[in-house]
């Protein structure tokens, strides 16, 4: 039994970022090439994010979320 998370939950992951993303590069403005390059990106790295997800022990994303979580806490979200 593998500790990955499958298939399935890797596509939920996905179909969530991908229309979120969608929606940001669609509602930025003034549409500049600045901000299609940043969408471009912000894409890329989602893509890189949920390809090591789906070949990572789900205990290591846990731990590496409530760090994010943790820091985000006492320093606040990022600027």
């Amino acid at each position: 039994m593998s500790n990955r998370p499958t298939a399935a939950q890797v596509a939920h992951l996905q179909a969530q970022v991908k229309p979120a993303l969608k929606i940001l590069q669609d509602n930025c403005s003034p549409v500049s090439d600045a901000t299609r390059d940043a969408a471009v990106v912000l894409t890329a790295f989602c893509d890189v994010a949920l390809y090591v997800m789906a070949r990572t022990n789900p205990g290591k994303i846990r731990d590496a979320a409530l760090s994010v979580q943790i820091k985000h806490y006492l320093e606040g979200p990022p600027a």
